[in-house]
């Protein structure tokens, strides 16, 4: 994973990533939750993958494997990069979400 963009000071982190796959991720993080997106590319249109509230990206987090973060941003995109793709992080956090529920 490379990143090529990464903001976590001020009241709207974001990190912008180049999977190992070529895909792109986008994390974004406001007081309404986390966005996590796949950026259009040669491997496939923009795809919303992942957009939940702040109490359900921490129990995603627990849930994953990185207990409660004081780091949202950091832990959001080790998990994704240790999913690899576009496809497991959405199947990953929908599989998180669903448990919750």
């Amino acid at each position: 994973m490379t990143v090529l963009v990464w903001c976590n000071d001020g009241s709207a982190p974001f990190c912008e990533m180049l999977l190992d796959r070529g895909e792109r991720i986008a994390v974004s993080l406001t007081a309404a939750g986390a966005t996590i997106e796949r950026l259009p590319d040669p491997h496939g249109p923009r795809e919303m993958l992942v957009r939940a509230s702040p109490d359900d990206i921490a129990w995603i987090c627990a849930t994953l494997g990185v207990g409660r973060p004081d780091e949202v941003l950091d832990a959001i995109v080790g998990i994704v990069e240790r999913l690899g793709s576009a496809e497991q992080v959405r199947d990953a956090f929908a599989a998180a979400l669903a448990a919750m529920r």
